[in-house]
């Protein structure tokens, strides 16, 4: 897939790799698709984290939208806990 040649040739770590996790994360949702859609998420949000801090607007964006899924997904205490997190930070 186009996402594994752009995993080989930055790393599956890199900050630009997090970005077509987040769209492809939501194909997968538009696609009913929500376990794959919050892993996608989640990988987006770790590398994210990583290369930008969590307190940057960044991983606040991905954060909200992982929220916004888990409360979809009927998982309210999860979904609040992230963003409690969020609005935590500075």
């Amino acid at each position: 897939s186009a996402l594994s040649g752009f995993e080989r040739s930055l790393s599956p770590t890199h900050m630009a790799v997090s970005y077509p996790l987040d769209g492809l994360a939501d194909l997968e949702h538009s696609l009913g698709r929500n376990t794959e859609a919050e892993r996608l998420l989640r990988r987006a949000l770790t590398i994210r984290e990583a290369a930008l801090g969590a307190g940057h607007a960044e991983v606040g964006k991905v954060r909200r939208k992982l929220g916004a899924l888990l409360r979809e997904l009927g998982r309210p205490d999860d979904a609040d806990a992230l963003l409690r997190d969020t609005a935590a930070r500075p």
